[in-house]
């Protein structure tokens, strides 16, 4: 129903679905049982007028698919109102087939399905009563808060688990994205050159530079951004079953100056050294990395002998290592070439903070002078930088629109929790309230049994949460450590939102006249 994505995507929408839907399922389920001794007379009267355990089954789960079906219309409306918003979210065109019958078909059976996960457990639990009992008003729901802890803790384990991920994912791309590179990425654009204008790059390049509002040009085969050409190299020393794919570019010696790159020993090329250009023996330059892995120090390596593409040439320089690839690689080896009579496909321009729009535009009347026959194409590095993060960034506000669904999910749940066991203690606080129990008291009485729960969840999210995070930083070169404060951060929010939750439900209880809840002893 859209164009075909990354699988990756579609694993996180899945996940964070099932982890949003599962939630839900665990509200109904502990707010149906809750309310198991408000419908015990029910059950009880049917009971003893002839209706059997099964249409009682069948009766709670229709009551559940009835539920179930609704919300889903109700998710489609809310849905097809927010597509627009979801679908710059996700870079798609998704859209809802409502006229295949295919659809509508997923729709009855996951309708079905979750009314059978939601509904099931209530309607044996509710189906079970005992007539005899319930009609004496002697029924016990006590069998069912087990479950309701156990799911209370399920519900939050999961939101604290996606809160934490949330807050992983951003420090991540936050370090990504701010991390120094090693050459400096500002007011740093490049020009594409098509056509006649890759044989004129030097007088395309010379023009270019006489512009008062740029400070460098420099002529290369691809840009800091795109690089990826490899090819084999040997070199001195070189053991017989050693090789080595080199990624491969080929600069001017304004590269550096443009790019703010710094050489860790040996020299630049020169425009005033015949040699430097010479075909028959040529000269190189290795980025710190190339002379590690051809097992040379940054000093050994200058006038080593290296042959690439079949020319024998000497190193001359070491170039300190930066990043050329993004950070979920390491910084490979990397050689640099001199060759002013081949092709470039690019320049670099450092501008000098002036008028930019200006400034493309002067670019702009250089290049069609130079080559009419194409339009300008022109990038910025720091944006096309950011733009191999674009998956990230997609992920981290995934994780944080359905962290924060999580959460509100689970506090309605709570909510409802919160009230039922309120109004199931209110004869309890009116006693308390006159034998001279504070509002603060019975507060905390009301909130302890939740805040009980929720740091037993804390304990258990934390590790859960710790190794999925862990094993999706594996992907990474460059990655944060996953520190203490992120899950003390995490775990403050869950607490802070859940007691506000509770408190609501608690003050309110507290706050009661005593007088209107023991009048009826």
């Amino acid at each position: 129903w859209g164009k075909r994505s990354d699988i990756f995507y579609v694993r996180i929408f899945l996940a964070v679905g099932l982890i949003v839907l599962l939630i839900a399922i665990i509200n109904f389920i502990n707010l149906a049982t809750a309310r198991a001794s408000q419908r015990a007379r029910e059950v009880g009267i049917r009971k003893s007028v002839g209706a059997l355990r099964g249409s009682l089954v069948w009766q709670f789960l229709s009551e559940s698919f009835l539920l179930t079906t609704l919300a889903l219309l109700l998710a489609l409306v809310i849905f097809q109102s927010f597509l627009p918003f979801f679908n710059s979210l996700v870079d798609n065109q998704l859209s809802l087939p409502t006229n295949q019958p295919a659809f509508w078909g997923y729709f009855a059976g996951f309708a079905f399905l979750v009314s059978v996960l939601a509904g099931a457990y209530p309607a044996f639990f509710l189906s079970g009563f005992q007539p005899a009992k319930v009609l004496k008003g002697i029924v016990s729901v006590k069998s069912g808060v087990g479950l309701r802890q156990t799911l209370v803790v399920g519900q939050f384990v999961l939101s604290i688990a996606l809160c934490i991920g949330t807050i992983v994912i951003y420090r991540q791309l936050d370090m990504m994205q701010n991390k120094k590179l090693g050459f400096d990425k500002s007011q740093l654009l490049y020009v594409k050159l098509k056509g006649d204008s890759r044989g004129k790059a030097p007088l395309f390049k010379e023009e270019i530079a006489k512009l008062a509002s740029v400070a460098s040009v420099s002529a290369t085969t691809s840009t800091l951004v795109d690089v990826g050409n490899q090819s084999y190299v040997e070199w001195e020393g070189q053991e017989p079953d050693d090789k080595l794919s080199i990624t491969r570019l080929n600069i001017d010696p304004d590269f550096l100056k443009t790019t703010g790159l710094s050489l860790a020993s040996g020299r630049n090329f020169s425009f005033a050294i015949p040699a430097d250009t010479l075909n028959t023996f040529g000269k190189y330059l290795l980025n710190e990395s190339a002379a590690q892995r051809m097992g040379w120090t940054n000093e050994s390596a200058l006038g080593k002998r290296v042959s690439f593409y079949g020319l024998e040439g000497e190193v001359i320089g070491i170039i300190k290592d930066f990043h050329f690839k993004p950070l979920r690689s390491a910084i490979e080896p990397m050689i640099f070439r001199f060759r002013p009579k081949e092709y470039s496909f690019n320049l670099l321009v450092k501008t000098s903070g002036g008028d930019l729009p200006q400034t493309l535009a002067e670019i702009g009347k250089i290049h069609k002078a130079n080559e009419p026959n194409y339009p300008l194409s022109y990038g910025f590095v720091d944006q096309d930088l950011a733009a191999q993060y674009r998956a990230e960034q997609k992920i981290s506000q995934i994780v944080l629109y359905f962290s924060v669904l999580a959460i509100f999910i689970s506090c309605l749940g709570l909510f409802g929790l919160a009230t039922f066991t309120a109004e199931q203690r209110t004869k309890e606080i009116g006693v308390r309230k006159v034998l001279g129990a504070s509002v603060t008291s019975i507060v905390a009485l009301l909130s302890k049994d939740f805040l009980k729960l929720l740091l037993i969840a804390i304990v258990i999210a934390s590790p859960i949460a710790w190794y999925a995070m862990n094993e999706w930083l594996a992907d990474f070169a460059y990655k944060i450590e996953i520190s203490w404060w992120v899950f003390a951060l995490a775990a403050g929010l869950a607490v802070g939102i859940a007691l506000l939750t509770v408190s609501f439900q608690s003050v309110k209880a507290a706050l009661m006249n005593p007088v209107k809840s023991l009048r009826s002893e």
